[in-house]
């Protein structure tokens, strides 16, 4: 067995997949195929799945909260639009808490909402569960690690994240780190149907990286009412800048569940034809700027809901915009400023719960791809800016005229979980 002398470095990445159907060019007549949890890794052990763990509540009530202040991170990218996938990045987070130890792990706990390993595991589990439950939306969620044969990982530490996370372990050799690399990303690619091709970049692995874990997740929805793509026409959207630009924009009039807040936002949702998920759209006051409203929606209690309890069926007028967007994202930084500081640390990380070698956080990657159409939709949004309860618009003859034709937040939301598979900043629907 090969020794080493120096600190190991782990690493972790989150590649996500959220495809419209629109995006796939599948008859609309042919119904998806559901496949949830871990079936999306022939690999991978059967997960044990606990609906209604109490343990999860305190994750699940974070979600929301860490969802935001990731996309607010992204959205400092400077990119034509933001999107990240909080489901993602909270199931590698809370895999690689399962290896932490004393103040480490309570930093990463603390981020999460959770007190502990077993509550955060719990709440990734209950995701997992909530996601193999899905009937009518594909959505595929695999996690993994790839570790070197020279790194013992302690069988506790093995045995939990089979048991709760799905987790095959791999072999990689990491004395030669391109090779490791394109095996990894060949692992992503092919659980993304190839919309991730490259997650980790030349460089972010070296020779002292010993393992890295990787949760990857494919989903395709359907709205429960498609738009109609014959309504679709060219129309105006204004940018934060004052530009006016060219979109695609889908129209329909249909009942969807609307509020309006004391500040000018306007919350609606739209259901998939899997009642479990929803999307929910915030379109802030005119002017007021995307960052500014994220910034409110993060500092709401946790547990607010995306959608207010005062929100009601309303007949409206709609349009939305369809848009596509991608953005690889190094999330070391974002995660430092949310207080997970020691895992980073090669003097204080303490993973001694997953080996007795040293061990410190190297890198976090993560990717997101997304595609809105008249079919299907993933994306991101949160709850109303403001901690005043929306109000249901009052009652009127005429539909509701919602038009997101300037800059909007939008999700893509488990409802019984509330986990968040994809939050979305857009910006510039004719950019990706």
């Amino acid at each position: 067995m090969r020794m080493y002398s120096r600190r190991a470095a782990l690493g972790l990445g989150g590649a996500v997949l959220l495809a419209a159907l629109a995006a796939c060019g599948e008859d609309s007549s042919s119904p998806p195929s559901s496949r949830g949890g871990q079936d999306a890794d022939p690999d991978g052990p059967e997960v044990q799945l606990a609906a209604d763990d109490p343990n999860a509540a305190g994750y699940q009530a974070a979600a929301a909260g860490f969802g935001l202040r990731m996309l607010a991170a992204a959205l400092e990218e400077g990119k034509p639009n933001a999107v990240v996938s909080p489901l993602s990045i909270s199931q590698c987070l809370a895999l690689v808490a399962q290896g932490a130890a004393d103040q480490t792990l309570d930093e990463m706990a603390a981020m999460l909402g959770s007190g502990s390993a077993e509550e955060l595991r719990s709440g990734a589990n209950a995701d997992i569960t909530a996601i193999a439950a899905l009937k009518q939306a594909t959505f595929e969620m695999a996690n993994t690690s790839f570790t070197d044969e020279s790194f013992e990982v302690h069988d506790e530490y093995a045995a939990t994240v089979k048991q709760y996370f799905g987790v095959a372990p791999h072999t990689a050799d990491f004395t030669d780190p391109e090779t490791a690399r394109t095996q990894i990303n060949g692992w992503v690619a092919e659980r993304t149907h190839d919309k991730i091709p490259e997650l980790i970049g030349q460089g972010q692995i070296t020779t002292d990286t010993r393992s890295v874990l990787v949760n990857a997740l494919y989903m395709k929805a359907r709205w429960s009412e498609q738009f109609d793509p014959d309504d679709t026409t060219t129309g105006d959207f204004t940018t934060e800048d004052g530009q006016t630009i060219d979109a695609k924009l889908m129209h329909s009039r249909r009942n969807v569940s609307v509020a309006q807040e004391p500040d000018g936002s306007i919350i609606f949702a739209l259901p998939y034809e899997d009642e479990s998920l929803q999307a929910v759209f915030v379109l802030p006051p005119e002017g007021a700027p995307l960052a500014d409203v994220i910034d409110a929606l993060a500092s709401q209690p946790a547990g607010t809901p995306m959608l207010p309890e005062a929100a009601a069926m309303t007949d409206a007028e709609l349009t939305v915009p369809r848009f596509e967007m991608r953005l690889p994202i190094d999330l070391k930084p974002a995660l430092q400023s949310a207080g997970m500081l020691r895992a980073f640390e090669p003097e204080q990380a303490d993973f001694s719960a997953l080996s007795d070698q040293p061990t410190y956080l190297g890198f976090v990657q993560h990717e997101a791809w997304l595609k809105v159409g008249e079919k299907g939709t993933e994306g991101a949004a949160a709850t109303a800016a403001g901690g005043e309860a929306g109000a249901a618009p009052g009652p009127s003859d005429e539909p509701l005229e919602i038009r997101l034709d300037r800059p909007f937040l939008f999700a893509v939301q488990e409802k019984t979980t509330g986990a968040l598979a994809f939050l979305a900043a857009v910006l510039d629907p004719a950019k990706s």
